[in-house]
This record gives C-alpha cells, sequence and structure tokens, in this order.
C-alpha cells in the first residue's frame, strides 16, 4: 500500500463551505509546521519517501517528532 499525502504552504482552494462551494484563501503556514517545514525546502513539487529515511538521521528524528499540519478536504471552514 502507498499512501500519498497532500501539503501546502499558502495559497487558494476550492472546497464545500457554508454557502457550497466556494474559494478560500489561506496564508503562510506556522513556522513549525509539516507545511512550512516542506515548502522551506523550496521545491515547487516534491515526492518524499519517508520510509527510506535513513535510521538515526536528522530526517528521520524529525519525522518521529510530532508536527502540526493543515487539514483541508472537500470541507472546509
Amino acid at each position: 500500500m502507498v499512501v500519498f499525502g497532500f501539503a501546502f504552504n499558502q495559497g487558494s482552494f476550492q472546497a464545500i463551505g457554508p454557502q457550497g462551494l466556494q474559494n478560500f484563501t489561506v496564508g503562510l503556514a506556522p513556522a513549525d509546521s509539516l507545511d512550512a517545514t516542506l515548502a522551506a525546502a523550496g521545491i515547487p513539487i516534491l515526492a518524499l519517501d519517508v520510509g527510506q529515511a535513513p535510521a538515526g538521521s536528522a530526517l528521520s528524528v524529525w519525522l518521529s517528532q510530532p508536527h502540526s499540519t493543515r487539514s483541508i478536504g472537500a470541507v472546509y471552514s
């Protein structure tokens, strides 16, 4: 099984809101969030296989810690 997650730092999107399908815009993600950290890499489109992080590496240590992330799906408020 391969699980995909999607994240973005800032921008606009469409989702179901109180009045049906709406446009939403969000500002920069919080500095310590997953979204902001990925954006700081400066790579516009990135696929990251977190299962391949070398044990004991800075990446695996970072991944083992909790980080906030936005949760934006088909419905948003």
